[in-house]
């Protein structure tokens, strides 16, 4: 009986250490809450700059990333063009069919092409004109590759850049240059209409402040040649600055008598710089809501723990659906960024990142419906996983393009996936109803341990070797 009772004294005594140990757990964490509100308050003013920095810093990274697809896709488009017998032999009549035909699909305002002589055909006013003695026929024949200055056209109202890439007959001779003209207002359409680059106001002008395009610049604006710095009531040194010394600023501006937070990032590129502004009311309401709900989050936490809990599991859920493509099952595109975001300053691991898409799958989707344009994805999405589900994780991040992110394998291995590929695609083909055969066109980079290269410079070179791989594709079947 005596040991009975020192046993129920003793778990008593454990019993009674332990809800004294939970009180003070909860008091401690109560006074740590405290602290930390106190701590939010005194710092909030530099915490809010931090973060209004941070946010506008990659969404105006997404919106440079944005034009330079714009402009380099209708690189590529040329670049593939001139590659056609109907382009480098110079025959102007099969020049002028060979365009024409296909101009409503290009994008572009007007094409010409200038011979090597200095004649400069303009196909759409059927015209030919001598630009020997121009400057800008110099510039297209030292340059295989060649991006005029922003200029405006007095007859048409509008203003283009152009672009010119070389024309060379089979034995690898220069003999013109192709050239098709941009319409600069229609950057923002494009931006508009293929992703969201985040909240607040964007225009992006040249090193004279001219506008080249913007949220709410009108064609007509850009005609004039607007200068961006000469509006009135305004204080805009911060871009000022960003332009003068063609680098990033951050700071604060006003324009109309209202301040907004404004981040500038040059493009050494084109050497524009694209300007991001947010009212700083805005960012202020929307900090004050997040911080009051932060601090009646903590308190509840302390008072209904394990009601909490189970919210929290159930968060964990629903943002686990959230991270997944509902038509494939790969990991979506929001998977795919904060991947990359996670990797950025990750140099203890060769990165490999592989693009891939579908040969010819808008034809499918035009000529055979998009039902069968969604089985094709959900086969190669398929296929993907089979061949890289050992090495790393495939992701859809839009239409028919994957991304395969891929630590410390070596080079052969990447290889032989990418081969495997098309192998597999060839067999699953055959199960289609309609005449198809499934084919990928890939391309990858690796960012070797040690290197510091931003994650970004990865991203584009796998994009450009992916762009070469299907123009040769295209080539080897006559397309």
């Amino acid at each position: 009986m005596k040991n009975i009772a020192m046993y129920i004294k003793s778990i008593t005594g454990v019993l009674s250490v332990f809800k004294i140990a939970s009180i003070v757990f909860v008091l401690l964490a109560m006074v740590g809450v405290l602290i930390g509100i106190a701590r939010n308050m005194y710092q909030e003013d530099e915490l809010r700059e931090q973060y209004v920095r941070e946010s506008m810093r990659k969404t105006t990274y997404n919106y440079k990333l944005q034009v330079n697809r714009y402009i380099n896709n209708k690189k590529d488009v040329l670049t593939y063009m001139q590659t056609f017998p109907e382009i480098y032999n110079m025959d102007q009549s099969q020049q002028k069919d060979f365009i024409m035909n296909r101009s409503q699909y290009l994008g572009f305002r007007h094409m010409f092409v200038m011979h090597k002589n200095g004649n400069c055909f303009y196909i759409e006013e059927n015209v030919v004109r001598n630009q020997k003695n121009e400057q800008f026929y110099d510039d297209t024949m030292m340059h295989d590759v060649f991006l005029t200055k922003p200029w405006s056209d007095p007859k048409r109202f509008f203003s283009i850049i152009t672009i010119c890439v070389s024309i060379k007959n089979p034995q690898g001779e220069k003999v013109g240059v192709l050239c098709g003209a941009l319409d600069l207002s229609k950057i923002q359409d494009f931006i508009g209409a293929n992703e969201s680059v985040g909240l607040g106001e964007y225009v992006l002008i040249n090193e004279k402040g001219q506008y080249i395009s913007g949220s709410r610049v009108s064609a007509r604006t850009i005609y004039n040649n607007k200068n961006y710095f000469e509006q009135e009531e305004s204080q805009l040194d911060v871009v000022k600055r960003a332009v003068d010394k063609k680098e990033d600023s951050f700071g604060k501006i006003k324009l109309d008598n209202i301040t907004y937070y404004a981040y500038a990032a040059y493009m050494p590129e084109y050497d524009w710089t694209v300007v991001q502004y947010i009212e700083v009311d805005t960012i202020d309401r929307q900090m004050h809501d997040v911080s009051s709900l932060q601090y009646m989050l903590a308190f509840l936490s302390l008072l209904l723990f394990v009601t909490v809990c189970r919210i929290a599991m159930r968060w964990v859920k629903t943002n686990q659906r959230l991270f997944l493509d509902h038509l494939t099952g790969c990991q979506n595109r929001l998977a795919y960024e904060m991947r990359l975001d996670s990797l950025e300053n990750n140099y203890d691991n060769d990165i490999a990142v592989v693009y891939m898409d579908l040969n010819k799958f808008k034809m499918v989707n035009d000529t055979f419906g998009h039902d069968n344009g969604d089985l094709l994805l959900k086969l190669f999405a398929e296929t993907l996983n089979e061949v890289f589900s050992h090495v790393g994780t495939v992701y859809r991040v839009g239409g028919d393009e994957f991304v395969c992110i891929i630590l410390n394998e070596p080079q052969e291995v990447i290889e032989e996936c990418c081969q495997k590929i098309n192998e597999i695609l060839a067999k699953k083909s055959k199960s289609l109803t309609f005449d198809y055969v499934m084919s990928s066109s890939y391309g990858y980079a690796i960012r070797e341990k040690g290197c510091h290269d931003a994650m970004h410079l990865v991203l584009e070179r796998s994009d450009r070797s992916m762009y070469h791989y299907k123009h040769a594709w295209r080539r080897r079947n006559g397309l």
